[in-house]
């Protein structure tokens, strides 16, 4: 799998609000980008399941941000829609919690 910024997200941030869950968050997304840069096709059951464990761990506002839309006028039930426009938001957030303020990205 490709290193995700340099390997910027690969430590655990030591502010501990921003560490909760973000070992378990990590893992998640290198999982489910393991699962698209290999090609594979991953039911939906699958992805819906993935997609809750990844809700389950984080909070409300990084929920509602990870839940916009990324690719609008698409199906949001989608399940190819919506791992792209997840692992987008997942990214975005990891980011976020390292510290790092974007424009386009969750900034709290």
């Amino acid at each position: 799998m490709s290193e995700l910024y340099n390997g910027m997200l690969e430590n655990t941030p030591s502010d501990p609000r921003m560490a909760e869950h973000y070992a378990e968050l990590l893992a998640l997304l290198k999982e489910q980008r393991e699962i698209s840069e290999k090609g594979i096709r991953q039911p939906p059951e699958d992805f819906w399941k993935w997609d809750q464990r990844v809700q389950s761990l984080i909070s409300g506002r990084e929920l509602a941000f990870l839940l916009e839309p990324h690719i609008t006028n698409a199906d949001p039930k989608d399940p190819d829609i919506a791992r792209v426009n997840r692992l987008n938001h997942l990214i975005k957030i990891l980011v976020y919690r390292q510290g790092i303020q974007t424009t386009n990205g969750f900034n709290g």
